[in-house]
């Protein structure tokens, strides 16, 4: 797990702003942009956490803390087990299937 500084964050937009003090429209974008940024992120706090995803022979999609590894139970059902198992939407990574290896993904949690 690791936190992202939002003070590191805000300086970083800040240099960004000076970065882009032409009236050029995209840097005008690009400061609306970095504005919107900067009250998001006020007095919060962002957690992130990597791990791996998985999509069970049934569909399910899970999230691992570590890689996880295909089993199969005595009734011969086929899934992923591995460290801290969390059930995700299975409409996220469609494109990840029973067939496809984990991969590695990183969840960001904001602090409301």
């Amino acid at each position: 797990m690791k936190y992202i500084d939002s003070e590191k964050l805000i300086a970083e937009i800040e240099r960004l702003r000076e970065e882009c003090s032409s009236p050029i429209s995209v840097c005008n974008d690009i400061l609306s942009l970095i504005e919107f940024m900067q009250e998001q992120q006020k007095d919060k706090q962002i957690v992130s956490i990597e791990g791996w995803a998985a999509r069970d022979k049934n569909g399910h999609l899970n999230f691992f803390l570590g890689k996880p590894h295909r089993i199969k139970n005595t009734r011969g059902e086929e899934y992923w087990v591995g460290h801290a198992r969390m059930k995700q939407p299975n409409e996220f990574f469609p494109e990840l299937s029973w067939n496809d290896e984990p991969i590695e993904v990183e969840l960001l949690i904001n602090k409301i």
